[in-house]
């Protein structure tokens, strides 16, 4: 079976984290989020203040890197991905770089994308994986593949 990448993706304090510790703890394979790994690297908050255009291709760099390790069969779930990054970009009022722009086309997340809402009860497991919610919505919008869905709780 080849790699089948997901994302959760959702506001700071949802619990994205607490649902990847809990999946990897069932075995599926994670990637933890490249933002906080460099925030929390020499230098990192100060270069999420001072130059944020360096700190989104500094994540894109990263997630270029989590993308490439995970050449393996099966499914892996992400924390963030490439949206956020462009996410991230507009909130900031900058543009999104071509290359961002490049990734979001060619790296696209399989199947479905969860958005964590903060508060959000917790994830049940399904025969077929894990759902949040009752209801899959469309997932649209770059990076996602045609016909994907998000599920949000």
């Amino acid at each position: 079976m080849p790699v089948q990448r997901a994302a959760i993706t959702g506001a700071p304090g949802a619990g994205k984290s607490t649902l990847l510790a809990e999946l990897s703890r069932r075995g599926v394979a994670t990637v933890s989020e490249v933002a906080r790994t460099i925030l929390k690297s020499a230098g990192g908050m100060a270069l999420r203040e001072e130059d944020p255009l360096a700190f989104a291709d500094a994540m894109l760099s990263a997630q270029l890197a989590a993308w490439d390790d995970t050449q393996i069969e099966g499914s892996v779930v992400f924390d963030r991905g490439f949206p956020d990054i462009a996410g991230f970009l507009r909130v900031e009022g900058l543009p999104i770089s071509d290359e961002t722009t490049r990734a979001c086309d060619e790296y696209r997340f399989e199947g479905r994308s969860f958005a964590h809402r903060h508060g959000a009860r917790s994830t049940r497991p399904t025969r077929s994986g894990f759902r949040i919610g009752k209801k899959p919505l469309p997932a649209t919008g770059p990076c996602v593949r045609p016909g994907a869905t998000m599920a949000m709780r």
